[in-house]
Order: structure tokens, then sequence, then C-alpha cells
């Protein structure tokens, strides 16, 4: 897994964009 994906499932996580 890349460092991006992480951050990209966190910030989902943190600030969900719906």
């Amino acid at each position: 897994m890349t460092i991006g994906l992480l951050i990209f499932f966190q910030k989902y996580f943190l600030y969900p964009s719906g």
C-alpha cells in the first residue's frame, strides 16, 4: 500500500465528502 492511499482513507474518514 502507498502513503497516498492511507491519507486518502484517513481524509475520507476525518472529512467525508458527501
